[in-house]
């Protein structure tokens, strides 16, 4: 979350832009594609200790308590991860030679640092920043065997580029205005179809980036219906149901009582999150608990989106249309993230790499 931008070239030419959205893109990525003994893992590394409840920064939830422990006073800390681009999302090594330049930009404080106040005596804006004493890149290096280096050599002599399938992933964001009850987008995506869309609804001032508010907390805010069609047609589902069970406090007997109303009805919309797990035997740990608690997603799987082969390059119009029980009383943003697929070919003796988005 420190970096808003990410930029890779190979070769002087520039392979993967994450625009000024890396924070989300990453994040999001981790979220839905990690398995839960991977957050329990290796994703501690990159400091991820979530809130336990959305939003709650006071020493009574493990998350906030966790990350609060690990860095106050301004002690220095150690983050270890792997960056999230499209070129990083494959296994296949890169020829000897390949000239990699990586450029990050660094994140607005709102953006990365969380506190249950917004300002601070004595201090004109943010009271609070962030500051990189040292950045480390490690790249692993293998030894190939001259046998397959002097086939490849033949390869490339004959006019063949080294191909790299890689997943592509694009964040798009709309605004609801306040007080509407429902909204369509249209033009959610013109052109060529990604594998796979997942939705997510976020207040616009959380979004901007604000200490008390995370810019992470996507939320239920009374969704009723949530559809996707494709050219008009109704892609899976006809709509995505939302209904949540409403806790009340009421007097019996003279007794203060916690009373229920309605049923919880999302189920469609947690089980869509399988589709976006890295192994889906493993899932990624995110479940009804998560839903209830007010953070919801919603997936929906346009292409197959299993195994390292390219889909069918399909085109066409995405539409969305969501309605809520309640008008808005804010502005929000509403998010999609698409998994699309690319090829990205590489020679080695020729200057600049060649990288063809959705051959």
């Amino acid at each position: 979350t420190m970096f808003s931008n990410l930029e890779i070239y190979l070769n002087g030419q520039l392979v993967s832009d994450s625009g000024n959205q890396y924070a989300q893109v990453a994040y999001l990525q981790r979220l839905l594609a990690s398995s839960p003994s991977e957050k329990q893992g290796r994703l501690l590394n990159e400091f991820y200790y979530p809130n336990a409840t959305p939003e709650a920064y006071t020493a009574a939830d493990a998350g906030f308590a966790t990350r609060f422990n690990k860095t106050k006073n301004s002690q220095p800390f150690t983050l270890l991860g792997s960056l999230v681009a499209n070129i990083f999302n494959q296994n296949r090594y890169l020829p000897s030679n390949t000239e990699i330049r990586i450029v990050l930009r660094r994140n607005l404080p709102e953006l990365c640092l969380t506190a249950n106040y917004d300002e601070k005596s004595g201090y004109n804006g943010c009271p609070y920043n962030y500051q990189i004493t040292n950045a480390v890149y490690y790249a692993s290096k293998r030894v190939i065997s001259k046998p397959i280096i002097d086939a490849h050599r033949h390869q490339l002599s004959l006019g063949h580029t080294f191909k790299y399938p890689t997943s592509e992933v694009e964040l798009k964001t709309f605004t609801i205005a306040q007080g509407l009850t429902s909204i369509t987008t249209d033009s959610v995506v013109i052109g060529k179809i990604p594998r796979v869309l997942v939705l997510g609804i976020i207040p616009s001032i959380s979004f901007l980036g604000k200490l008390s508010k995370s810019p992470f907390n996507y939320v239920d805010k009374n969704l009723s219906e949530l559809a996707f069609t494709w050219n008009g047609e109704t892609v899976e589902h006809r709509l995505f149901p939302f209904n949540f069970r409403k806790a009340r406090t009421a007097t019996k007997d003279g007794k203060k009582v916690t009373v229920y109303s309605g049923v919880d009805d999302f189920l469609l919309a947690v089980r869509s999150l399988e589709k976006t797990a890295g192994n889906p035997a493993l899932g990624n740990g995110i479940n009804r608990d998560n839903f209830t608690a007010g953070n919801v997603l919603t997936a929906v799987e346009l292409l197959p989106n299993s195994g390292n082969a390219l889909s069918v390059n399909r085109r066409g119009q995405i539409k969305v249309q969501l309605k809520f029980r309640e008008p808005l009383d804010e502005p929000y943003e509403h998010s999609l993230i698409d998994h699309g697929s690319a090829i990205a070919s590489v020679h080695s003796e020729i200057p600049n790499p060649i990288f063809c988005s959705g051959c």
